[in-house]
């Protein structure tokens, strides 16, 4: 009886450790391929640097009288702001009869502040003098001097980012309209950025501007396997 139990516990044994046999036997499977991943591309992302410039009228125009005479009444000061069609001052006739009107005027061709005033009351003024001098505003401008780097990145009618030291609170936006590549005697690239000035409080010439303008775009990521 005790030899046929050993002779069961034998052969279970031994049908237990066979698995374990044949799997150490097998041969180990290769192991399962690495596909590669491709990242995400990223953006393209840009830099930026900070200009500093000057704050020019769109246009200059010389304010000038069409006729001689006396002047009886001046409607400016120096540093005013005028309208397209607004009288300047009036003239008295060059007679000995002073105290009659002329109706010849001197008007303003289009808004802009008013500079260089050069014309007081009862002075006498020959035709095609300069009374003053008027700055059109309507648009400003700022020249700046920006690397070869930016240069090349930037194209005509681009947007920009303009801020005015003097208007802290107000944000602009500038458009690329003249680019000028650098030469032998100057050798980088001057910006003129044109900036829309139609709401008040109303853009001076001779303010501080600073330019926000991009430079090269840096290059995408490559996809990694």
């Amino acid at each position: 009886m005790s030899q046929h139990y050993l002779l069961l516990l034998a052969s279970g044994v031994f049908l237990s450790l066979q698995p374990a046999a044949l799997r150490l036997q097998r041969p180990l499977s290769a192991a399962p391929p690495r596909h590669s991943v491709a990242l995400p591309i990223a953006q393209p992302a840009r830099e930026t640097i900070s200009r500093p410039g000057v704050v020019e009228p769109i246009c200059t125009l010389p304010l000038l009288t069409t006729t001689h005479g006396w002047v009886r009444q001046v409607f400016f000061e120096e540093g005013d702001f005028v309208r397209r069609r607004q009288i300047l001052l009036k003239f008295m006739y060059n007679t000995e009869y002073s105290s009659q009107f002329n109706r010849n005027y001197v008007l303003a061709p289009r808004a802009g502040f008013v500079e260089h005033k050069n014309v007081a009351v009862g002075g006498h003024l020959k035709a095609g003098a300069r009374v003053a001098t008027l700055l059109d505003v309507s648009q400003v401008k700022v020249v700046v001097a920006v690397p070869t780097q930016t240069g090349r990145a930037l194209k005509l009618c681009d947007q920009v980012p303009v801020r005015i030291a003097e208007l802290p609170t107000r944000r602009f936006m500038g458009v690329v309209d003249y680019i000028q590549h650098p030469t032998s005697t100057f050798p980088a690239y001057l910006i003129t950025v044109t900036v829309r000035n139609h709401l008040a409080p109303l853009i001076r010439p001779r303010m501080h501007a600073h330019v926000q303008l991009p430079t090269r775009r840096l290059p995408a990521l490559v996809a990694q396997q």
